[in-house]
């Protein structure tokens, strides 16, 4: 599993693997025509496995894409995470 993959983020903690993390982040959320859209911008984060799956080797890029259903369980009953 990599560390992407592992990451849990509440409100009060991150964790990868069970290790503490530190991501600080801003996030923009808005509405191109019909298309919702989130811009990120990472001010920290660390270990360094973590800015790596999160920056492609610290360049900006694309770090996910949601799609959304009418019935999702039908359209894609086994949700797959790939890193």
């Amino acid at each position: 599993m990599s560390a992407l993959s592992d990451l849990i983020h509440g409100p009060d903690e991150c964790t990868s693997s069970g290790t503490p993390t530190t991501w600080d982040h801003s996030a923009g959320f808005g509405q191109w025509g019909a298309l919702p859209v989130e811009l990120q911008q990472t001010h920290d984060l660390r270990p360094a496995e973590l800015v790596r799956a999160f920056t492609a080797e610290g360049r900006g890029a694309v770090n996910h894409v949601g799609v959304t259903a009418e019935d999702a369980a039908r359209s894609h009953p086994q949700p797959r995470v790939s890193v």
